[in-house]
């Protein structure tokens, strides 16, 4: 079997193919005027939001698509028009305006879903200058609705690098390295469900929203990113599955009864389904020690032909 045609299959089995509809709007440039968006939003808190999505560049395409709870069918002032920011506020009606003339007051309802820094707040909440994300959705008389409005916060993230009873330390690319405070009022999610503090450890990444005063960022809230590991099943119990990483070092997978399996060729599958010799990706949450415990995990007996068995990634290897 072409080993193109046997990662296509493994997407399908571990259901990796996400279809992500695009919905920019366009604010057209009168002032007042309505978004060209055609396309209704869908429902706060249900859309692609952080844009977490990550895959195995080891495996050359396995890999699980996803997103946390944010944003989606919304806009943001259009392509090169820069961000939208409240200009006035009276009572429940908002004005809006972005930085090439566009301008625009809406409306906010008992329905209207009103977050900063992941929480979630009221109208009398906002503030003048703030920015802002919305989201909104077209009516069938061609009016739009505000459906939610998301206030910019500053935001850290990077890769975990210490963690302490108050602070966080994140490396990024580039490799400077961010300290992010955090206290009793700090809230996690773990992709798009809740955590806690101690989901945050050494090697996972995350991104903080929060607020800064000078050099000191506090957040808000921390959302850590699914860490995910796989390779060759070496040994399995009825907790664990071992895999050989890319480094050739063991890698523990735990698995539980919140544990989902996508195998391929079985449907429903379990963890009886898979077998030491198959090649299997675990989505989950990253131990101290390395070690993976899995909310997903996919994958199979593949045949690969002529061609070179594709390397497994690395023990602790995350979102990139």
């Amino acid at each position: 079997m072409p080993l193109r045609l046997v990662l296509v299959l493994a997407l399908c089995v571990l259901g990796a193919i996400p279809v992500v509809a695009a919905m920019a709007a366009s604010p057209d440039p009168g002032s007042g005027s309505q978004p060209n968006q055609s396309t209704a939003s869908a429902d706060p808190g249900k859309g692609p939001g952080h844009g977490m999505g990550w895959g195995m560049g080891g495996f050359g395409g396995f890999g699980f698509g996803g997103g946390g709870k944010g944003d989606a069918g919304g806009f943001d002032g259009g392509v090169g028009r820069g961000g939208i920011t409240i200009t006035a506020i009276d009572g429940d009606k908002v004005s809006l305006a972005t930085q090439d003339g566009w301008s625009r007051t809406v409306t906010v309802t008992a329905d209207t879903a009103i977050t900063k820094g992941g929480k979630t707040i009221k109208v009398t909440d906002l503030a003048v200058n703030d920015e802002i994300v919305l989201r909104e959705k077209r009516n069938t008389d061609g009016t739009y609705t505000i459906t939610a409005i998301t206030v910019r916060t500053p935001k850290a993230g990077g890769k975990v690098s210490a963690v302490t009873s108050t602070t966080v330390t994140v490396t990024a690319p580039d490799g400077t390295k961010t300290d992010i405070t955090v206290n009793g009022s700090t809230t996690y999610l773990v992709g798009k469900d809740a955590g806690t503090k101690s989901d945050v450890v050494v090697g996972s990444r995350i991104v903080a929203d929060g607020t800064k005063a000078g050099s000191t960022f506090t957040a808000t809230q921390i959302v850590i990113e699914p860490s995910v590991a796989g390779g060759e099943v070496t040994a399995k119990t009825n907790s664990t599955i071992t895999v050989k990483g890319r480094n050739g070092k063991p890698v523990t997978i735990h698995v539980g009864s919140g544990t989902t399996y996508r195998i391929f060729g079985k449907d429903p599958s379990t963890l009886a389904d898979i077998a030491v010799g198959d090649t299997v990706i675990a989505s989950g949450t990253l131990r101290s020690d390395g070690s993976l415990d899995a909310t997903q995990v996919g994958g199979g007996k593949f045949s690969w032909g002529n061609h070179a068995k594709p390397q497994a990634p690395a023990s602790s290897a995350t979102p990139g």
